[in-house]
């Protein structure tokens, strides 16, 4: 006779252990079910009219009020929305924003004239804002703004991206171009910021440059992040200005642009700027009027003073810039101004480390100066393996107030006023 099943599964109940079977035993039904189950992110698409003549603007705020705590915004590839109002990330708090897409600033010079910024990430505690597809693009239109103020040099013109008094804000992937100003500002103590595989070009399609197109301009910040970077612009590449501090730049390359330069400092009658603890790793440097530097103001009743403290750049590839390193504490007077008034700068604890290259011949053979306003522990600079080559042939550091035993590397006595 075949047992029946209901027989088979006593039997089998009645082998196990009495602590499974048993009444007092745990079963399902003892625990609890969680009051509170974590839901899924909230995910929000902005809408795009379509139209250049329509703002986007206030559908992305939308977005962002209703996506922004902890929520994803996602801007898909192939859109294009147009900003002709300020747009403000400040709804953020914990976001991600999937950056496929493409926004576009209006050329609206009337509006743009006069704001500080385009896009603006202000107060945000924490924000991953990427491009997982690597298409993500932020054009700030800058060709009618370069046109007016290269011809008649009367507009205000905004930062593209700016980011005040954030903290924990990391982007990644995407295109910057054709800001009409800087394009990218860091300050108003944020800190821990960082920007990684970015590309950001601005480039003329007439006579008029696109002129004071900083790449990053560093201020009030603390451990700030650039790494893989590619900038062509015409100003200063990165410019680590007052109030930065621990500041890692690596692996960037920079075409047609000012360096990677400490300042300028010291502008501000009364005021101490302040610039330390950075660190620049590997720099590749093209066709730029310098490829790194500290400038600082003169003294004197007209401007103020500075500290250069803890600064290194290792590793900076030189390939047809007009300097290889300028240490200029004459910045933006004559030199008759700047020969009654050194600097009282304290340039302190400054590394030049493995430059390779050559310069162009604009000063041929010089290849950079270090001019210190005066002798002593207020000019502390100490160049290594430094094998910088002048177009044509050996190249010339021309220096003064600091010895070349000093400084590290064979250098000419120069007259920086003559």
């Amino acid at each position: 006779m075949v047992p029946s099943f209901l027989s088979l599964l006593s039997l089998a109940l009645a082998l196990l252990p009495s602590e499974v079977v048993g009444v007092s035993g745990p079963s399902l039904t003892d625990h609890p079910t969680p009051s509170r189950i974590r839901e899924r992110a909230a995910t929000c698409t902005p809408t795009s009219a379509g139209r250049a003549s329509v703002d986007d603007t206030p559908t992305i705020v939308s977005s962002f009020k209703q996506c922004g705590k902890g929520g994803v915004i996602v801007f898909p590839k192939g859109v294009t929305y147009m900003l002709r109002t300020q747009l403000s990330f400040s709804g953020c708090a914990g976001c991600e924003v999937r950056f496929d897409g493409r926004l576009k600033a209006s050329d609206d010079l009337s509006y743009w004239n006069n704001t500080r910024y385009m896009v603006e990430v202000r107060g945000v505690k924490g924000a991953k804002i990427h491009s997982p597809l690597g298409t993500g693009e932020l054009d700030g239109n800058g060709q009618a703004a370069w046109d007016r103020f290269g011809a008649h040099g009367d507009l205000r013109r905004p930062t593209l991206f700016t980011v005040e008094g954030s903290t924990d804000i990391h982007v990644s992937d995407l295109r910057l171009k054709n800001a009409q100003n800087v394009f990218v500002d860091i300050g108003s103590k944020s800190s821990q910021v960082s920007f990684s595989n970015m590309k950001l070009t601005a480039l003329s399609k007439t006579q008029y440059r696109p002129r004071n197109t900083d790449g990053f301009d560093i201020g009030d910040s603390e451990h700030t992040t650039l790494s893989d970077i590619y900038i062509q612009n015409e100003d200063d590449c990165v410019a680590f200005k007052p109030g930065c501090n621990y500041v890692t730049v690596q692996n960037i390359t920079c075409q047609g642009s000012h360096g990677l330069s400490v300042g300028s400092l010291g502008k501000k009658p009364g005021a101490t700027d302040t610039v330390q603890n950075v660190y620049v790793k590997n720099a590749i440097m093209r066709n730029a009027t310098k490829a790194a530097g500290i400038k600082t103001y003169p003294g004197g009743a007209n401007h103020g003073t500075a500290v250069v403290r803890n600064v290194t750049w290792d590793g900076v590839q030189v390939d047809n810039c007009d300097a290889a390193f300028e240490l200029d504490t004459c910045y933006n007077e004559d030199a008759e101004y700047c020969r009654q008034n050194p600097t009282s700068a304290a340039i302190t604890d400054i590394y030049v480390k493995n430059f390779s290259g050559t310069t162009s011949k604009r000063y041929a053979p010089t290849t950079g100066s270090v001019f210190c306003a005066g002798q002593g522990d207020d000019c502390q600079l100490k160049f290594e393996k430094w094998t910088v080559k002048s177009a044509g042939g050996d190249g010339k550091l021309l220096c003064h107030n600091i010895a070349a035993d000093v400084l590290g590397v064979d250098c000419v006595e120069a007259d920086p006023f003559a």
